[in-house]
């Protein structure tokens, strides 16, 4: 339900996560545990890489975004059976994950409505219109991230909690994130949950809650 950006060439990855580092200095905050999934588990890390003074730790979930091996425009050569589309919704997210009993009826229809508003529909124009420049965008910014990685940069305590059975990011991918990150991590952990796909935190929300509340308060 946010305001889009008036300028579509804003849409852009570097820009996103500007425009959140923003946010966590307009709010005083230094010390945040950041819990990024999907592509938000790109703008978590790269937040990391480009303001580090904001960042106390990570949590990493099921993300084919900061996973070396893949183009940042397309880790796979097809998307599966997802259709897309408001009207495709729940279709959608049973294929991306294993345990469907959290997309209640109104759940499905409170999200459907979201992403049916006017401002929604804006914003999807305006990420087609500047698809490529976007992407483009992203390949280079990924590849400085991935650099900085292999760097042995990274120096933030990390928690990869990883569904085993997403079709979208896979157990080798995470396997090859954690190599990385915990290489100069003081404090890394890795968590895998078989029958589980893209969203550990809906399918199995209180094991995943309790994961991420035990390794905070582990922080040293």
């Amino acid at each position: 339900y946010t305001e889009n950006f008036s300028d579509p060439s804003r849409l852009r990855i570097g820009n996103i996560c500007d425009h959140f580092a923003a946010f966590l200095d307009d709010r005083g905050v230094t010390d945040a545990v950041l819990v990024g999934q999907s592509r938000g588990g790109f703008v978590a890390l790269e937040i990391a890489r480009r303001r580090p003074d904001l960042i106390r730790a990570l949590v990493l979930t099921n993300s084919a975004s900061i996973a070396p091996r893949y183009p940042a425009w397309q880790h796979r050569e097809d998307f599966g059976d997802m259709l897309g589309g408001p009207e495709n919704l729940r279709h959608d997210l049973e294929w991306l994950t294993v345990v469907h009993r959290q997309f209640s009826d109104e759940y499905i229809a409170e999200v459907t409505e979201m992403l049916s508003i006017d401002a929604a529909i804006e914003a999807r124009r305006m990420h087609a219109a500047v698809a490529s420049e976007y992407f483009a965008d992203f390949e280079a910014t990924k590849q400085a991230l991935v650099e900085w990685l292999r760097s042995g940069a990274f120096d933030k305590p990390a928690l990869l909690v990883w569904g085993a059975d997403d079709p979208m990011t896979y157990l080798d991918d995470a396997m090859e994130i954690f190599g990385l990150v915990r290489a100069a991590s003081p404090h890394a952990r890795m968590h895998l949950i078989s029958e589980c796909g893209h969203s550990p935190f809906a399918e199995y929300s209180d094991e995943f809650n309790a994961l991420v509340t035990s390794f905070v308060s582990s922080l040293p």
